[in-house]
């Protein structure tokens, strides 16, 4: 993977969305509104889901909650892999689903975004939910 994987992957158009307001990364913050996502997306029916779509992703759907931090913090060279594993548009052709997304924010909050997300998220490597 390039050195500068942030550069890379919106260079290549990868990821899904651009925050406008670029807040610094609070992990607490993020990983508090993810639980509640997840929470959510496992006692709601999601009507329309899909991870190309900033408005119809977990980004959506926590927006819909009025949790707006998870749209407006920024992508750096350290959190790279989180929003690798939690947000990309390239899920779209791997696992756009309800249930993969949920997968996917679990396993980040129990173990951290694998080492090799953005490798999973664009095929080189296998998914680990596959």
């Amino acid at each position: 993977m390039e050195n500068n994987a942030c550069e890379y992957l919106m260079d290549h158009d990868i990821y899904s969305y651009e925050s406008e307001e670029n807040l610094p990364f609070d992990k607490e913050l993020f990983d508090h509104q993810l639980r509640l996502v997840a929470d959510y997306m496992e006692n709601n029916e999601i009507p329309y889901f899909d991870m190309r779509h900033k408005d119809f992703c977990i980004i959506g759907v926590a927006n819909s909650l009025g949790l707006t931090y998870l749209d407006k913090v920024e992508m750096t060279r350290e959190n790279v892999n989180i929003f690798a594993w939690l947000t990309f548009a390239s899920w779209f052709s791997i696992d756009n689903t309800v249930q993969g997304a949920i997968k996917r924010i679990r396993y980040y909050l129990e173990n951290g975004a694998p080492n090799n997300a953005l490798e999973q998220v664009l095929e080189e490597c296998p998914y680990i939910f596959a």
